[in-house]
């Protein structure tokens, strides 16, 4: 340790946090003991406030994906096809769906018998 740059422990933290933060030395540095703390206290706010931004930012996805796949979101689109139940004659008929239209939005009930992007299933009656 050079006592010179780092006359103690507290010192080389408030420097470390400077450079972990990236918020590197510009023309206003803190030279008091609060001011540094205050800004310890900004940079562990700011890297908190991110982590759970972006916390709930992947569970919202996380959740709209579980329940995409429970058939749990209202569907409210338009121009699609209705399969009721499902078998080897539905599968098929999905398919030329497909077939004659890959883009074809077609809502499944009551349940998903395939992952496609271009389904949309719906539990319940």
């Amino acid at each position: 340790m050079e006592p010179d740059v780092f006359p103690d422990p507290f010192i080389g933290f408030w420097y470390v946090m400077t450079t972990i933060t990236t918020t590197g030395y510009g023309d206003y540095v803190p030279e008091t003991v609060i001011g540094r703390l205050y800004g310890l206290f900004l940079y562990f706010f700011g890297i908190g406030l991110i982590g759970i931004v972006i916390g709930k930012i992947v569970e919202g996805y996380g959740l709209f994906r579980k329940l995409k796949e429970e058939g749990k979101l209202k569907f409210n689109g338009h121009d699609h096809y209705v399969i009721i139940g499902w078998s080897n004659k539905a599968h098929h008929t999905m398919n030329e769906l497909l077939e004659i239209d890959e883009h074809a939005k077609i809502v499944i009930i009551p349940k998903r018998p395939i992952e496609n992007e271009t389904l949309v299933y719906i539990q319940g009656r």
